[in-house]
């Protein structure tokens, strides 16, 4: 694992960030032909999960890639909002939002591993993967708007909810999991 990843993830998404909500702020927030990759770091990392044998290497590998899916869902949200006005905006901000809990307590109710040693890796995998869903969801919208298709783009993914039930019922004596940003690295 490159120790310089999680610091350029962290970088981008600062620069990504500023300036994202401004009211003043008109037109591309991103010159137009930058849109950073993080497709072959997130494989990289998938692959070295695979072989990896330890329980710590694991966790430490599935947090990595939890971060960096999140890192390009990021990118696609802010690729987004470039295409939406003061109200679509808002509304995508308060959709990310109740994505955000809803990806929470999905991941937290995947575990099974409760207070074991696999329960982290278990709780990155869940987030891992409904990240990945909202990714394919934002990207059939953006892709709508880049291709000039305005009226598609805003109904695209709206039979998908930003906020999909978990597959398990909620287990209300259930320690809670620690997440990934909890641990020590």
């Amino acid at each position: 694992m490159h120790p310089a990843t999680p610091i350029t993830a962290l970088i981008l998404l600062w620069a990504l960030s500023s300036g994202i909500f401004g009211e003043d702020l008109k037109g591309p927030r991103r010159p137009g032909n930058w849109n950073p990759s993080l497709d072959a770091t997130i494989a990289r990392l998938e692959a070295e999960l695979k072989d990896a044998t330890g329980q710590q290497p694991m966790n430490y590998l599935s947090a990595e890639i939890a971060e960096l899916k999140d890192a390009k869902l990021f990118v696609i949200y802010v690729r987004l909002m470039d295409h939406l006005g003061h109200k679509g905006r808002r509304e995508l901000c308060n959709e990310q939002g109740e994505w955000l809990n809803a990806r929470a307590k999905h991941s937290e109710e995947s575990v099974d591993s409760v207070g074991g040693s696999a329960a982290l890796l278990e709780y990155n995998t869940a987030e891992a993967e409904f990240t990945d869903k909202r990714i394919k969801i934002l990207t059939k919208r953006l892709a709508a708007f880049e291709n000039g298709q305005k009226q598609e783009a805003q109904q695209a993914g709206a039979d998908q909810p930003a906020t999909k039930p978990a597959d398990k019922p909620v287990q209300k004596d259930k320690p809670t999991t620690p997440t990934s940003k909890d641990s020590p690295r």
